[in-house]
Order: structure tokens, then sequence, then C-alpha cells
């Protein structure tokens, strides 16, 4: 999440970058869901992170949210 929000940031005015940045992200999450069906495990850390914190600060998942993806931007962060 953070790499692309600098990938949007550093070229704010480029929509190409935007895009680019974008699909790196929701790539990660594919990715991460695919492999996470082969390790049963891999998801421990952020439940228990969530479970202490709740769903703020520490809690929030190390790639961000799904659904948030689409939302990010050149325009929003400018």
């Amino acid at each position: 999440m953070f790499q692309m929000m600098v990938d949007i940031a550093l070229e704010p005015r480029s929509v190409l970058a935007a895009n680019v940045a974008r699909s790196k992200n929701q790539k990660s999450h594919d990715l991460f869901n695919h492999l996470a069906k082969y390790d049963p495990f891999a998801t421990n850390q952020e439940l228990l992170l969530r479970t202490a914190y709740g769903f703020n600060t520490l809690g929030m998942p190390r790639l961000g949210l799904t659904k948030n993806v689409d939302n990010i931007d050149a325009r929003m962060l400018q």
C-alpha cells in the first residue's frame, strides 16, 4: 500500500503511473490470497494484531483493504 502511494505521489500528474501503481497493489492482493490457500498460517499475524488492537492502527491489514484499491488515484492525492 505504501509503495503504491509513493508511486502515485512522486508522479501526481501522471494518470498512467497511478493506474500502474493501482494494478501493482491489486496483484499484490491477488498473490497474497493465492499463496494463503497453500499456507494456512499466512494470516495468523494479521489476525493476532487485529485481535490485540482492533480494526485501527496496528490492527489494519498490511496490504490495506482490497475495496480501497480503486479509490486511490493521482487526482485524489493532489
